[in-house]
């Protein structure tokens, strides 16, 4: 059977793609639904680019979601781009017919020259990036979802010269508000190591891009930033962004992006981030609090928190 390949015209109605992500995804695992409003926001970002398969009988049959990320350098004109397909969802109906290939297709023919012309603009010039399976900015999923039902999705995409990496998987996590667990005791040897914290300001935006490049409310010894993480409620920039924190609960927020310069580690500074965000989210009434894309084994869990839905595959080429 032949499709025909269109792009999605930015500020269009979302309601066909919706209706597919929902017999797909939704079917598949009822936590995966996504609110219309929310799909709608998702594929309408900068740097986002929808491709959709269309029957000869004019049915939609699926769509692929990418998205460039800057990445490389705090300076939007010396940054080069890494690819992301952040989602490729065909109907039931049109599944095994190529539709999903087409998109596919699509979706490289894309991502791949803009990738590539990038570097060269990069100041310093870079030298490699790649395209990642799943998403960074906007965040849907940030692999593949590593549940049964994906394995042939896996299978498919690996014969298309996608490679899976072994070893741990990523996960995300959520935990209601307010918890059960002693925040304090985790904020000891930060005291101790004479480590404090703040809301960041304008004026600490530099540091904290530096920091961020090497690594990932502030961090301080000495008033040098050694850490940071966004924490959000609803509302805040970070979670148009975000898909699930919305359909966990009205007050969500969310934790995200918490990084610690190497040299700060082992003081305390991470876990005591963490409880500041929690208890800080508390304090300005979440319900709950959904951290993204981890990979740290056993670092989340002691706040309270617990694994949310599948863990996902790496994925690159």
């Amino acid at each position: 059977m032949s499709f025909t390949i269109s792009t999605y015209t930015p500020g269009a109605s979302t309601a066909t793609l919706h209706a597919i992500w929902q017999s797909a995804y939704a079917s598949l695992h009822p936590t995966f639904s996504l609110p219309a409003a929310k799909l709608h926001q998702l594929v309408n970002t900068p740097l986002a680019k929808v491709f959709i398969s269309t029957a000869a009988s004019g049915e939609v049959a699926g769509f692929v979601l990418t998205y460039l990320v800057r990445i490389g350098s705090s300076s939007p004109k010396l940054q080069h781009y890494k690819g992301t397909l952040a989602a490729l969802v065909v109907s039931d109906a049109y599944q095994g017919q190529g539709a999903g290939t087409a998109l596919h297709d699509a979706a490289l023919a894309y991502l791949e020259p803009a990738v590539r012309d990038s570097l060269t603009r990069s100041t310093p010039p870079a030298a490699h990036s790649e395209i990642m399976f799943g998403s960074i900015v906007p965040r849907i999923f940030p692999g593949l979802p590593g549940m049964p039902a994906m394995e042939r999705a896996r299978a498919w995409f690996t014969k298309r010269g996608w490679n899976f990496l072994d070893g741990d998987m990523q996960i995300d996590l959520y935990g209601k508000l307010p918890t059960s667990v002693d925040q304090e005791v985790f904020k000891v040897a930060a005291v101790q190591n004479g480590i404090t914290f703040r809301p960041a300001t304008p004026a600490d935006n530099e540091a904290i891009m530096a920091l961020q490049s090497d690594n990932f409310e502030d961090y301080t010894v000495n008033g040098v930033i050694i850490g940071s993480a966004i924490v959000a409620m609803p509302g805040s920039p970070i979670h148009d962004v975000l898909a699930w924190p919305c359909t966990l609960g009205e007050r969500c927020g969310s934790i995200s992006c918490v990084g610690v310069s190497h040299s700060a580690r082992g003081k305390g500074a991470g876990v005591t981030l963490v409880a500041e965000g929690m208890q800080g989210l508390t304090a300005r009434g979440a319900d709950g609090v959904f951290v993204d894309w981890v990979r740290m084994k056993n670092f989340y869990e002691r706040f309270g928190l617990h694994q949310w839905e599948s863990a996902y595959w790496d994925a690159a080429r």
